[in-house]
């Protein structure tokens, strides 16, 4: 009986795994697919000049389409074909190993990003010593040799989140953060930017106070238990501020669970459908999204700049939108119109 119980455990567990394959393979092919358009379609229909290799993880999380379409444009405005490896988050080895197939590969830029700032800095450093250029997007290596972050300054993400929370507020009451530990490994930077500049954001509203900041390291779950245990702690909290997509989801789904929608005001991050149905129905308030066009399309025009310049500033700040009820129609005609999913 055991033997027949352990057969059957391990056909699952094959049939798990071949299915997860499958659908990998089904994803990656999509993203070629839309990324392979610009090869055949750069502006003077000329061979590309310049091959970069991107290394990226759920895209999807972060306004995809948006991404790819910035991507396509700056490929086609500077001759550049473009290679995409997408990844889950959690499977960190295969993006830092390729890195080195990268290297190896001997493209003429790389750009990243990047997971976990210790397990990639070493191979962004060797990529850079063996002369190919690295630009990180999203998350950035600031300890590493990399030439450039592209994306979100976190330390003024905190200050705007700070003003949308006083605004939502009146300016008095306590405040709740919650970071998220599966998106925010770089905890000596990123964490503390977006804490800092969020105090500074309230110094000019003495009457709302940080009450509580925890971090979330089980994702959706863990960020609405741990919205659930400070509204049931810290009775005065009346806004919490989530700097991701997954605790703002997590967050949001805990406030309607505990019928707090309109009591507890929700600063969220991110685009996800799910976040602009929220926002819809004014079970958040406000959400914070990057530009991830500008993202795509400055990557690539970064990397081609230092190629023939070799110079590029450190960072570049791409912006942030602000989504409320007032602009939601309008913001997700813009994305339909960009070819987004809703």
């Amino acid at each position: 009986m055991k033997k027949y119980i352990l057969k059957v455990a391990i056909i699952a567990l094959v049939f798990v795994f071949v299915v997860a394959a499958i659908l990998s393979i089904k994803y990656i092919t999509e993203i070629s697919e839309e990324l392979n358009e610009t090869s055949s379609e750069n502006k003077d229909n000329l061979l590309p000049e310049y091959h970069v290799m991107i290394i990226a993880n759920e895209l999807n999380y972060s306004s995809r389409k948006a991404f790819i379409n910035g991507v396509n444009e700056a490929c086609k405005d500077y001759n550049v074909v473009v290679e995409i490896n997408e990844y889950k988050r959690e499977r960190v080895e295969e993006q830092i190993k390729n890195i080195a197939i990268a290297v190896a590969s001997k493209v003429d830029a790389i750009i990243v990003q990047v997971t976990e700032q210790d397990l990639f800095e070493d191979e962004i450093n060797k990529a850079i010593d063996a002369g190919i250029p690295v630009i990180t997007i999203f998350e950035d290596s600031a300890r590493s040799k990399r030439l450039s972050f592209i994306g979100v300054n976190s330390y003024e993400l905190g200050k705007r989140a700070a003003q949308l929370a006083s605004k939502a507020v009146d300016n008095k009451g306590e405040m709740a953060i919650i970071f998220d530990g599966l998106e925010e490994k770089s905890f000596d930077t990123s964490k503390n930017l977006i804490e800092g500049g969020v105090r500074e954001g309230l110094f000019i509203t003495p009457q709302l106070t940080i009450k509580k900041t925890d971090i979330s390291t089980t994702g959706i779950l863990g960020a609405g238990d741990i919205a659930k245990e400070i509204i049931r702690e810290h009775r005065g909290v009346n806004v919490i501020f989530c700097t991701s997509i997954n605790t703002t989801k997590g967050v949001a789904q805990a406030i309607v669970d505990l019928n707090m929608v309109g009591k507890i005001k929700i600063i969220g991050y991110g685009d996800d459908q799910d976040i602009l149905k929220y926002i819809d129905v004014n079970v958040i308030d406000v959400s914070i999204v990057s530009d991830t066009k500008s993202i795509g399309y400055e990557s690539i025009e970064s990397a081609i700049k230092y190629i023939k310049e070799g110079s590029i500033s450190d960072f570049k700040d791409t912006g942030i939108y602000v989504i409320d009820e007032t602009n939601i129609s309008s913001y997700i005609e813009k994305l339909i119109e960009e070819g987004g999913d809703f």
